[in-house]
């Protein structure tokens, strides 16, 4: 039986991810342990998490570009190019994921689901209801539909990642919560565990009509890399343990030489078959996590005054990532509508139909926390 590139793409990764793990400070980084680690209960926030997230978020955006000059121009050239970025943005939704785990932490039930309620629910509950009567035209039993889709994630294909997300919160409050108690084996065992039930999900899984209406939401088909985050934690999170882990020389090497071999093979895939890939890989999210990582450090020290604005501009998408993330699919349907050829030619439509899809949510997302911080200093008066 021939093997999909799908397949084959996952085989090639785990085989690299089988070389890294040769390596003992690799293997202790998945389960957050590292030689000159200190003990710490408290993860401030680096802006190099943010750069990656902002990296991540115009990405995602990417992928959606490639996907509305698909829907008018499948031949054009321009699609090779669209698609190849696209599938080298494959890293993303796996960081969201990764880097959502990574500053979690536990100071009680009401306090954890209440900063969920405010900071996700709530805006998602909001752009759920404008988003579907943009999309859907209201008929008799509209509003049966609209549950259906809000708790399933569906309205947009991408507003998948909220209830996704929420079931990982909810593991965390039951399971891991107290996982910095745990032994290094207990550590492995559930890494190991999780790797092999998010390959299932994705390559092994039956297929139907019911799975497939449940299966983008699944928690099993990224369920390694909330636990990858929530193990690497302390040692993500923090720049200084971070880079004595990425510049060991080994490490490095390694890191670099696998990641650029994969990206080749990804654009010479894209070349030949125009094969889109999709989010659901283990290896390639990972090392691009960890090198893109190690370059937002870089970054985040540089003096340079250009550096600094690109940093800035970066880590302020990576902030206000979810307003992107639930404006940019209304945004995007509405300009089905248009050619995106018609904004420009095709090279220029791309850039600026790019821009749009991450200037205007950022926009919209700033009108949405003044109106939100007026309402609660009203309320609180």
């Amino acid at each position: 039986m021939d093997t999909t590139p799908a397949q084959k793409s996952e085989i090639i990764g785990l085989f690299f991810l089988l070389i890294l793990l040769l390596q003992n400070s690799f293997r202790e980084l998945l389960i957050g342990k590292t030689k000159s680690q200190t003990p710490s209960n408290s993860k401030e926030r680096s802006q190099a998490i943010d750069i990656l997230r902002g990296l991540a978020m115009c990405g995602i955006v990417l992928i959606h570009v490639d996907s509305y000059i698909l829907y008018y121009h499948p031949e054009d050239s321009i699609t090779i190019f669209s698609r190849a970025v696209a599938n080298i943005s494959r890293f993303s939704v796996p960081t969201f994921i990764l880097s959502s785990g990574i500053f979690l932490s536990w100071k009680g039930k009401k306090e954890f689901w209440k900063a969920r309620l405010i900071h996700l629910i709530l805006p998602y509950s909001i752009f759920c209801m404008g988003g579907y009567f943009t999309k859907y035209p209201p008929t008799d039993g509209w509003s049966s539909d609209f549950i259906i889709r809000y708790f399933s994630g569906s309205i947009f294909e991408p507003y998948y990642y909220v209830p996704l997300l929420l079931q990982f919160y909810f593991f965390y409050s039951i399971f891991f919560k107290e996982n910095h108690l745990w032994s290094s084996n207990l550590r492995y065992g559930i890494l190991f565990s999780a790797l092999i039930l998010n390959l299932a999900s994705n390559h092994f899984f039956p297929e139907g009509e019911n799975l497939k209406r449940i299966e983008p939401f699944l928690f099993s088909n990224f369920i390694f890399f909330f636990v990858l985050g929530i193990f690497t934690g302390p040692i993500l999170s923090s720049p200084l343990l971070y880079s004595d882990f990425f510049n060991q020389r080994k490490i490095k090497i390694s890191l670099y030489v696998l990641t650029g071999i994969y990206i080749l093979y990804i654009i010479f895939t894209t070349i030949q078959t125009r094969f889109g890939f999709s989010n659901h890989f283990i290896f390639y999210p990972i090392v691009s996590f960890l090198i893109l990582l190690n370059l937002g450090i870089k970054l985040e020290k540089s003096n340079n005054r250009a550096i600094k604005i690109f940093n800035q501009i970066l880590s302020h998408i990576g902030k206000n990532s979810l307003f992107i993330f639930l404006a940019h699919p209304i945004l995007i349907h509405i300009l089905h509508a248009f050619d995106p050829f018609s904004l420009g030619g095709k090279y220029i439509s791309y850039f600026i139909i790019l821009v749009l899809n991450i200037s205007i949510p950022l926009g919209i997302g700033e009108l949405y926390k003044k109106i939100s911080s007026l309402i609660i200093a009203r309320t609180g008066q």
